[in-house]
């Protein structure tokens, strides 16, 4: 596989950046630009590369990684539930692959606690 699960402490130390970052436009609210997000994306990259090289499980990161910014990005609600399930779902494959099992101990309640909340939320909006 390659890769020693240091990617995915690195992609998710980036993305507690861009959550910092992306609540002060909201609290200004102000959208993100597109030129944030590109940039979001581009440092997940190079990010990646730097710190694990290309391997599986660095592509499986970056593309994890890249989700999240799909699903913080979303104003409508289906779309941002359909990225988050995406999104939780990589990261508990990644979790496996590495043999992270204490980060998967915390992803697969979360994705189940999720799409419970998902369904309830869904049912309740009929």
């Amino acid at each position: 596989m390659g890769g020693s699960g240091i990617n995915g402490a690195a992609s998710c130390y980036l993305g507690g950046v861009q959550s910092i970052i992306n609540y002060f436009f909201d609290s200004k609210n102000k959208p993100l630009p597109k030129w944030l997000i590109s940039l979001y994306a581009v440092a997940i990259i190079a990010l990646n590369i730097w710190v694990g090289g290309v391997s599986f499980l660095g592509i499986l990161v970056i593309v994890a990684s890249l989700t999240f910014i799909m699903c913080i990005g979303q104003k409508n609600g289906a779309k941002y539930r359909f990225w988050t399930i995406v999104n939780m779902s990589l990261w508990c494959v990644y979790d496996i692959l590495s043999r992270s099992f204490g980060a998967l101990v915390t992803h697969i309640p979360l994705l189940l606690f999720t799409v419970a909340g998902m369904i309830i939320h869904d049912r309740n909006n009929k």
